[in-house]
C-alpha cells in the first residue's frame, strides 16, 4: 500500500512506501551483493559482508527529485532536514555538496534542475545500513525463488 501526502507541491514518503525507482535500486543492490560474494574474502555472510554491500558506490543518489528539493531547500535556509536516519542525513549532506558544485557551474539554474542533475551523479555509497541491505536482498531472493517455482509448476 502506498502512502503519499502532498503538501505545497512536495511529496513526502513514509516508511514502507514504494519509490518510482525501486526496481533499479534493487538491481543495483543485487549486483553489489553478487560482486561481494564473488570476492570470496568473506567466509560467511556476517556484518562485514553486509557492510561492504551497503558501502558499495551507487550509480546515483536513490532519492526522488521532489524529496531532494524539499530537503536541499531546507539545508540552503540552514534548517534541520528532519530526518531520523543517520544514513539519510549523510546522503543529504553529500547531495548538498554536489548541488553546491552544480550551482557554481550553473548559478542561474533553478534549484529543482540543479537537484535533478545532482541526484543523477554517482553516489559514494548506497546509503543504507548493513541490516537494511540484508533484508532487501532477502526479499529479492525470495521473490526470485517464488518466480522460479512458478515457472517449474507445469513440470512438477
Amino acid at each position: 500500500m502506498l502512502f503519499v501526502f502532498t503538501l505545497k507541491h512536495t511529496t513526502i514518503k513514509h516508511k514502507g512506501s514504494i519509490s518510482e525507482f525501486k526496481g533499479e535500486r534493487e538491481r543495483e543492490l543485487l549486483a553489489a551483493y553478487k560482486a561481494q560474494l564473488s570476492k570470496r574474502r568473506h567466509k560467511r555472510l556476517d556484518y562485514s559482508f553486509w557492510e561492504a554491500v551497503a558501502q558499495t558506490p551507487a550509480t546515483r543518489f536513490w532519492v526522488s527529485v521532489d524529496r531532494a528539493v524539499e530537503v536541499i531547500r531546507k539545508l540552503f535556509r540552514g534548517e534541520n532536514p528532519n530526518s531520523k536516519s543517520k544514513k539519510n542525513i549523510e546522503m543529504f549532506a553529500d547531495l548538498f555538496q554536489v548541488v553546491l558544485k552544480e550551482k557554481e557551474k550553473n548559478p542561474d539554474d533553478k534549484l529543482a534542475l540543479l537537484v535533478e542533475r545532482a541526484i543523477r551523479t554517482p553516489a559514494p555509497q548506497m546509503y543504507i545500513t548493513p541490516n537494511s541491505a540484508k533484508i532487501i536482498i532477502s526479499k529479492i531472493r525470495k521473490r526470485i525463488r517464488a518466480t522460479e517455482l512458478q515457472h517449474l509448476q507445469p513440470f512438477l
